[in-house]
């Protein structure tokens, strides 16, 4: 019994420590895009490979707007796939 214990408690701790990793991670890729403006997107790339692969030439607009000028939908839509 002890050590089925022990393995669960091993268990929740590694996903514990797993999420901990990952939001950090996470926080520091954020932070840095609060001083940095990116050079482009990943959806910018894509429609990039998309245009070369036509035979266009791929034209790249990037306007920064504030957060609060974008539709609450869109914040929330996962584009990065």
């Amino acid at each position: 019994m002890r050590r089925i214990f022990r393995w669960f408690l091993r268990g929740v701790l590694g996903v514990l420590v797993g999420v901990v990793l990952y939001e950090s991670i996470m926080f520091v890729r954020v932070y840095r895009l609060r001083s940095n403006n990116p050079s482009s997107t990943s959806l910018m790339d894509i429609r990039a490979d998309e245009a070369e692969a036509k035979g266009q030439e791929a034209k790249l607009d990037q306007i920064s707007v504030p957060l609060y000028n974008i539709s609450a939908n869109l914040q929330c839509t996962p584009l990065d796939r």
